[in-house]
């Protein structure tokens, strides 16, 4: 039975849906990755393809075993599983955990490849994500191809001041779950 999700977008701890999956956590989340491809859609949120590809950072987050039916019915609901969006797929991270993931149905010919969606995610003055700076990357702006991809633009202004309220510099540092927030501020999107 797996018992593990890995999530790489917005249900990750300090993204817009971390509420609809912290309830369902059994334990903290764990810094990993999956493989594939990451993009921005333009809408607000990711969509990976697993398989073949780099690394994607993310989260393994534990599913609490009795309630695990009930969490994955309720998240497939959030993913858009049911139309057709989103499919539940199994894989095995970079901690070698076996676990859930949401895989990108469809076609990504329009939506623009990136690196992290934390630093998608973050305004375009922020410095890198924990991911993104372990890799060396770093600056102003910082080097993952979020910042430049169309979707990017599209948040309002208000949505920029509260990311750059969420992406402080105490909150960046993802890779210890006791900062993270949850929070679901910046996109009425998710």
């Amino acid at each position: 039975m797996i018992r593990h999700l890995f999530v790489y977008g917005t249900l990750m701890p300090g993204q817009c849906r971390w509420h609809a999956l912290a309830p369902w956590a059994d334990g903290g989340p764990t810094p990993d990755s999956a493989t594939g491809e990451l993009f921005d859609t333009g809408y607000g949120w990711p969509a990976a393809v697993i398989g073949s590809g780099g690394p994607i950072p993310g989260f393994t987050v534990p599913l609490k075993a009795h309630s695990l039916s009930m969490a994955l019915d309720a998240l497939d609901d959030v993913e858009g599983t049911n139309q057709v969006l989103f499919r539940r797929i199994s894989t095995v991270t970079g901690e070698l955990v076996r676990a859930w993931v949401y895989d990108w149905a469809g076609p990504t010919e329009r939506f623009a490849p990136i690196d992290c969606w934390e630093c998608a995610a973050m305004p375009a003055n922020s410095l890198a994500c924990a991911h993104c700076r372990s890799q060396g990357v770093a600056g102003v702006p910082h080097g993952c191809t979020g910042d430049l991809v169309p979707g990017s633009a599209t948040r309002t202004v208000a949505a920029a001041a509260a990311q750059d309220e969420i992406h402080s510099a105490e909150h960046r540092r993802l890779t210890k779950p006791e900062n993270a927030r949850s929070a679901n501020v910046w996109s009425a999107k998710c």
